[in-house]
């Protein structure tokens, strides 16, 4: 097991030395690592599945979860609590995972007739970092909402 922080060289170098210790398989939650990459591990012979990205690489399996239904609940969840404003710190652009928790949480405000103009999306990138960014944005404008909820698209993001 191995945390990279989002750091690819860190994460390649961490696979090569569980490679060289001879490891059975790997599970890898990774948004770093590109096709190439994946397929050149599969020569190795060994299982190897992917959380919460699809990829498609022969003989690597993946496991995802209903990004879309998350956000959608969260939505609904939101809505019902009765906030008036509603705050999405999102993840990366064109990453399945955050796409997907966009396109739930904006079906259930459409569903709702939740009003839009009280829904904002600022985009962060499932980092820590991220969320301290994002969150100093809104900061300020969270002092003239009534109430407001926030949808945070990861746990890193709203750990401040």
């Amino acid at each position: 097991m191995g945390n990279i922080k989002w750091n690819i060289d860190k994460e390649k170098e961490y696979i090569q030395y569980m490679l060289q210790k001879q490891v059975d398989g790997f599970v890898l939650l990774s948004t770093t690592l590109d096709k190439d990459y994946l397929d050149s591990l599969v020569k190795y012979e060994i299982p190897i599945v992917m959380l919460d990205r699809e990829i498609k690489v022969d003989k690597i399996d993946y496991i995802r979860v209903n990004d879309y239904q998350g956000g959608y609940i969260a939505g609904q969840h939101l809505i019902k609590s009765a906030y008036k404003h509603i705050i999405h710190l999102s993840g990366p652009a064109g990453l399945a995972s955050a796409e997907g928790r966009k396109h739930g949480i904006l079906k259930s405000i459409e569903d709702a007739d939740f009003d839009k103009e009280n829904y904002r999306v600022i985009q962060g990138s499932y980092t820590e970092e991220s969320g301290i960014r994002v969150m100093k944005k809104i900061l300020s404008d969270l002092e003239k909402m009534e109430s407001c909820g926030i949808f945070a698209a990861n746990d890193l993001m709203i750990m401040i």
